[in-house]
């Protein structure tokens, strides 16, 4: 990305593109193509994850986008983290790589299971398995988000408007 600004930018947008290293144009650019404002890019999978679709991972290190198909996604209860420190997660959550366009760090994100993330986290298990899934973009990453969360009938009407 380039620093340069043209002469019809104003000062505090040059002083404010200069220090974050992006041209008020690419901002626009950035806006116009990730509306969202969702922080991740997608990376291919490890080639030794690749070959399995599984990780195992502590799930405090599975990350966690702000952008999600649910208006309230990481809300868990007492009874489910019960159930979680009982019998383990019965359905594994599902994760692809990814880097954060910010700071750089690749990281395994959360797609779908971030309430079973937290209650994992709640329950103080160490390790849990994830589904690894490639994927390409956000729309791929929405629509798995959203197809998992169908799935479930305490979808409210809200998360069902905003996933569609």
């Amino acid at each position: 990305m380039t620093t340069e600004t043209t002469e019809t930018t104003t000062p505090k947008a040059k002083a404010k593109s200069k220090s974050s290293g992006q041209s008020a144009s690419d901002g626009a650019a950035e806006k116009a193509t990730n509306p969202l404002g969702f922080e991740y890019e997608f990376l291919p999978l490890p080639a030794e994850v690749a070959a399995s679709g599984i990780i195992t991972i502590n799930p405090k290190d599975l990350a966690v986008s702000k952008v999600d198909a649910r208006n309230a996604p990481a809300l868990v209860d007492e009874e489910f983290v019960a159930s979680i420190k009982k019998d383990g997660l019965i359905q594994d959550p599902c994760a692809t790589y990814a880097r954060h366009k910010k700071t750089g760090k690749e990281v395994w994100l959360t797609v779908a299971g971030r309430r079973r993330r937290e209650g994992a986290v709640q329950a103080g298990l160490k390790t849990i398995t994830c589904k690894a899934k490639e994927i390409k973009d956000l729309k791929e990453y929405l629509i798995l988000a959203g197809q998992e969360n169908l799935k479930r009938e305490n979808m409210t009407f809200w998360d069902k408007f905003t996933y569609f």
